[in-house]
């Protein structure tokens, strides 16, 4: 039977070889793969297309990897969706080498994303949201059970489904993570919507708040500093004494190379957590250089000219967020210990992603899956592990749940081409033996 929902059996039941719960560019690169070595795949993904932090993508700014680390380059450079064949289908070849770049602007890699998503639109079904996975009772495949999403929930005779697989991956990814106790609303915001940010801030009179030292919130003051108007100053609570800059020196970026995450895996706990607190500032809390140079000299040309008033908040803790008569209500402890209130007409917290919770997806009792710290025990294989220790070869998890285990890189898009095709390589062996059956 066809891994498509649009040839799915009367019975609402799709029957496929491998199932791969959400889009991402981790399993978009998977989906690849798995399609190169002649699997039958159904991708599921809860958006009506193929997006990827689509409200976060900020004009101007930068991927932080090189253009060759795409979804196929490392792992097959004659492959026809490296990311330079998509500069050359699309005229941007010549304007992209002149240019001298060694990194795409994120709207640039995120075009690139949804064309190669659309070369493999026939195995993708969206708009549907997963609600369960587990085994089936009859045979030794799995079920997977969604619903229509978001627009499509409750329009057309489209109901709940499921499809039936002998192989599970999970790449679901992150979610915006917004400080305890604070929620969003019309004028707190987290940096996943900063796309929002300039209708904003052209009807507001008052303050802007930025939340966070990492590199969106460095990207947003930039941006909000540049289209200043006159009528908004900008208030920043970090708690470091400054921004600091990313680590992106080449042994460290050694981390994110084909082999770190095998060498991490490999390492005993305490030189793990070692590793993963010495290189945290590789990629959390931190800033590329570039972008560090040009926010420090927009606010000093601000400072100079008597526009936009930039305050920082050094060593603040945050404390609470209330929103108050049209304004949001900031309490900070700042770095000598005081208690401050603050007053904002905009809050943006810049404070990152947490991986999403599968603990409700894997909820099936006869799972009996293995957890630390809301993360799932893996192999180095990426396969689930169980209460008593043994890898369950047919339910396979990657991207940033697996970060706890595999380290840093396996969260972000700089080995994800040569981690599909691994991964694609051991499905294809588990399927030829029947160990997936």
């Amino acid at each position: 039977m066809s891994a498509t929902m649009g040839a799915q059996s009367p019975s609402g039941v799709t029957v496929t070889d491998v199932c791969v719960v959400g889009l991402g560019p981790a399993n978009l690169a998977l989906a690849i793969a798995l399609k190169d070595a002649g699997i039958d795949v159904t991708v599921l993904e809860k958006e009506p297309s193929f997006t990827w932090h689509r409200e976060a993508l900020l004009p101007g700014t930068r991927m932080q990897v090189h253009f060759l680390k795409d979804l196929v380059t490392p792992r097959d450079p004659t492959h026809p969706l490296t990311f330079v064949n998509y500069l050359h289908e699309v005229g941007a070849f010549e304007s992209f080498v002149n240019a001298a770049h060694t990194t795409a602007t994120r709207e640039l890699f995120h075009e690139y994303l949804c064309w190669s998503a659309d070369a493999i639109k026939d195995v993708c079904t969206f708009a549907r949201t997963v609600t369960s996975i587990a085994r089936c009772t009859y045979s030794d495949l799995w079920t997977v059970r969604s619903e229509p999403a978001g627009a499509a929930a409750g329009h057309g005779d489209v109901g709940p489904h499921e499809v039936r697989a002998r192989v599970v991956v999970l790449g679901v990814g992150s979610e915006p993570h917004m400080p305890g106790g604070v929620a969003r609303s019309r004028r707190v915001l987290h940096s996943a919507n900063a796309s929002q940010l300039p209708g904003l801030q052209d009807r507001i009179d008052g303050p802007i708040g930025v939340l966070g030292a990492g590199q969106s919130a460095a990207e947003v003051l930039l941006m909000l500093l540049r289209r200043h108007n006159g009528t908004s100053d900008f208030e920043h609570y970090f708690h470091p004494y400054g921004m600091m800059r990313a680590d992106d020196n080449p042994f460290a970026n050694e981390l994110f190379d084909r082999t770190g995450p095998e060498v991490m895996f490999g390492a005993k706990d305490s030189v793990r957590s070692a590793w993963r607190s010495a290189h945290a500032n590789t990629n959390y809390g931190v800033v590329d250089a570039d972008t560090l140079q040009r926010l420090y000299d927009t606010i000093q040309d601000h400072r100079l000219a008597g526009g936009a008033r930039y305050t920082a908040w050094r060593g603040s803790t945050l404390n609470a967020v209330t929103e108050k008569d049209g304004h949001v209500e900031v309490l900070l402890e700042d770095h000598s210990g005081k208690r401050v209130l603050r007053r904002v007409a905009l809050l943006l917290c810049a404070t990152g992603y947490r991986p999403v919770d599968l603990r409700p997806l894997l909820s099936d009792p006869s799972l009996r899956l293995s957890w630390a710290d809301g993360a799932p025990l893996l192999t180095a294989h990426f396969e689930a592990v169980d209460v008593l220790g043994r890898p369950i070869e047919n339910l396979l998890i990657h991207g940033a749940h697996a970060e706890p285990s595999h380290g840093l890189g396996v969260g972000l898009v700089s080995n994800i081409a040569t981690r599909a095709g691994a991964m694609a390589s051991r499905i294809k062996a588990l399927l030829r033996t029947g160990r997936a059956a």
